[in-house]
């Protein structure tokens, strides 16, 4: 069967409302820091030439990825607490050896164990369960539910060994005090959000739960005792409107163009 590939702009679209929001940003405010975080490498250069081929400047703009972003948002408190980062090359291997004991006899999981990038799979499934905001404890609890029909125990099976192998894992990390890529959006949502510059939000059509609580998060406004906590993410969280002149202003909203009078950066 033949397959066509198109190549072309992501959503061009958004391109123009990023260009013109930053041009008229730049124009009531020369000066202050711009960051914008997207959902992917590719994005991040691809911006920067559309930008700077359209507003004539980059200056004091910085295009990041929401992980690049949080490594340097996190940093801080990582360094303060005494915390180290877990490289992703090691944790399909720490994996294996905290897995192998609750795998070894009678798992759901025994015919592909010993496969071949078994454990590698097993780190990205037990990465997105964590983004889905899914606990050792909620696996358990599911697991539970799917034993009560014949159809779906395996299923269940697989979920209470999913629950066993992320609490042992979850006991390593903490006993080395080692932070992997999901333990550091949840340490960001401890940090308050920078009072430097201002904020904008780019592409996250397919966020994540755990990447919208950490993207409403760094949207919030810095608090204080005076200042009351931000609602929920908008539904479907369409876009992250342009600042107004004033420094440290960061807002989301979930239409795209027109709104109140400002242009909106679709997110």
């Amino acid at each position: 069967m033949p397959v066509s590939l198109y190549l072309g702009p992501y959503q061009p679209f958004l391109e123009d409302e990023l260009s013109a929001a930053f041009r008229d940003f730049r124009q009531s405010d020369p000066f202050s820091p711009v960051t914008v975080i997207v959902p992917n490498f590719l994005l991040v250069g691809h911006l920067r030439r559309v930008l700077a081929e359209r507003t004539g400047s980059l200056f004091n703009l910085q295009i990041h990825t929401l992980r690049h972003y949080l490594e340097g948002f996190v940093e801080e408190a990582v360094v303060r607490e005494g915390l180290r980062n877990l490289p992703d090359v090691l944790a399909p291997w720490i994996l294996k050896e905290v897995a192998r004991p609750i795998l070894s006899k009678g798992s759901a999981f025994r015919p592909v164990v010993e496969t071949p990038g078994f454990y590698p799979s097993l780190r990205s499934t037990l990465g997105e369960l964590r983004e889905g905001l899914f606990t050792p404890e909620g696996l358990k609890g599911l697991s539970l539910s799917y034993r009560k029909a014949v159809n779906t125990q395996r299923l269940a099976k697989k979920l209470s060994e999913f629950a066993e192998v992320s609490a042992a894992y979850g006991v390593w990390k903490k006993k080395g005090r080692w932070l992997d890529r999901e333990d550091s959006y949840f340490k960001a949502l401890e940090v308050p959000p920078s009072p430097e510059g201002c904020l904008w939000i780019y592409g996250f059509y397919d966020a994540s739960a755990l990447q919208k609580k950490v993207l409403q998060h760094l949207c919030s406004p810095p608090r204080n005792e005076d200042t009351p906590h931000p609602g929920p993410l908008p539904q479907g969280a369409g876009a992250a409107s342009a600042p107004t002149p004033a420094r440290n202003s960061t807002r989301m909203n979930s239409g795209r163009g027109r709104e109140g009078g400002k242009r909106s950066a679709a997110c």
